[in-house]
């Protein structure tokens, strides 16, 4: 099983809460799972778009099609990153968009409005944290991080996704181990269903 694990956090592990996480999920989930291979991807970084990329987009045969053809080769994906500005870090959404090709990740079909997805049969886990709250009314309608994760994902074709969501990811000023330990239980169930 090739796991494909893509990070959008240029903090040290060690104080980043979103990747303390990612490593207690992962040493968690190959104890259940020998076969699994991880491959990362650190996005922090990545290029936006570029004029050149824009019109090579629509090239199912192009140069940003073969990223997105790399991407849809492996079985699970696991993508972490903070909450920065309600939305995902710009790297992370770079890389998105490289991702989101006509006729390589999705299609559409007879007229219908709604994209059709190609990458099929696979799961997506999103790893992400905040400062705030925002899983619960009136804050969630300020998400535009879990709830643009599913709805791009679900675009090319993953629907199988798990959002794990920590909020006040530095609560009264712990340390980003202290703030995991706080969640094991949820992590814990989740690398064992995942």
């Amino acid at each position: 099983m090739k796991i494909l694990v893509v990070t959008a956090n240029p903090k040290p592990k060690q104080i980043s809460v979103s990747m303390t996480i990612m490593s207690k999920f992962i040493e968690l989930f190959e104890q259940e799972n020998k076969n699994a291979v991880f491959e990362y991807r650190d996005v922090s970084n990545y290029p936006h778009l570029s004029g050149n990329d824009l019109r090579d987009y629509q090239n199912p045969n192009g140069k940003v099609a073969e990223i997105a053809k790399e991407f849809a080769t492996y079985d699970k994906y696991i993508f972490v990153s903070p909450m920065w500005n309600l939305s995902v870090p710009s790297g992370m959404k770079a890389y998105i968009d490289h991702l989101v090709i006509p006729q390589v990740t999705f299609t559409y079909e007879k007229r219908n409005p709604k994209p059709v997805g190609l990458i099929k049969n696979k799961k997506a886990l999103f790893i992400t944290t905040s400062g705030g709250h925002f899983g619960v009314a009136p804050m969630n309608e300020w998400d535009h991080n879990v709830l643009y994760m599913k709805h791009i994902l679900e675009h090319i074709g993953i629907d199988d996704y798990t959002p794990l969501y920590v909020p006040l990811a530095h609560r009264g000023g712990l340390p980003a181990q202290e703030r995991v330990e706080q969640e094991m239980k949820t992590i814990e169930e989740i690398a064992k269903k995942w």
